[in-house]
């Protein structure tokens, strides 16, 4: 009876152990769970979207692990692409940061206000009367919502024109919410190395307006609209 039970709760353990391995495997090589904090994605992400995030769309490194780590080389590396939405590590930040990819190695990159051109060509634009958005169409035909009409987070560095040369294997990526956005235009957060990415967002499984911006109860607060959709 004695053995019976001692091989009844080893069991158990054994079960316990192999579903914490199980989820820290999945976490660490498939995909996770990323909240968005901000609207500098908005209009494709907005503040309280829950985003599946896939953990192998660009290979592994020591971020990808579940736990710090001196690990310096990187796995199974695949490049990202342009209009791709990536999750990144930020040097200093506490958690990680989710914007699109612009351009890529050797690619120029120049901006002024919201407008944008690579290598020296213009972003194809088509802007809506009376709104705060247009699309906007990158080389290659990725096309996606961006935002112009908000309070621009440091309109000294966004009026002026600026240009850059993305160096070896990194990604120059942007907010959607162009004028709200801290990204590579900023020499505070700069391109984005390869070895820095965490993923792919891929959809939004779930989405809840922040308690912070409404006093509703949160099942009155879920945007019901964006349960299970796409990210583009």
């Amino acid at each position: 009876m004695r053995n019976l039970k001692k091989a009844h709760l080893l069991s158990k353990i054994l079960c316990t152990l192999g579903a914490l391995l199980l989820a820290l495997g999945i976490k660490i090589f498939l995909a996770e769970l990323f909240y968005v904090s901000s609207g500098s994605m908005g209009p494709t992400l907005l503040s309280g979207d829950y985003v599946l995030v896939s953990k192998y769309a660009y290979g592994y490194n020591r971020h990808s692990l579940a736990w710090s780590s001196q690990w310096q080389g990187q796995w199974r590396v695949r490049p990202a692409v342009r209009g791709d939405i990536v999750v990144f590590h930020q040097e200093g930040a506490l958690s990680p940061w989710i914007k699109r990819v612009i351009g890529g190695e050797g690619e120029e990159i120049s901006w002024q206000g919201d407008h944008l051109a690579i290598n020296g060509v213009s972003l194809q634009r088509l802007v809506q009367p009376f709104s705060p958005f247009y699309e906007e169409w990158l080389p290659g035909g990725k096309r996606y919502m961006t935002q112009h009409k908000t309070v621009k987070v440091s309109p000294k560095i966004l009026d002026h024109r600026q240009k850059v040369v993305v160096p070896p294997h990194s990604y120059f990526v942007l907010g959607d919410a162009r004028q709200e956005s801290y990204d590579s235009r900023f020499s505070q957060v700069g391109m984005v190395d390869h070895g820095r990415l965490l993923g792919r967002a891929e959809w939004v499984l779930f989405s809840v307006v922040p308690a912070q911006e409404s006093k509703a109860p949160w099942w009155q607060r879920v945007r019901w609209d964006r349960l299970f959709k796409k990210v583009m």
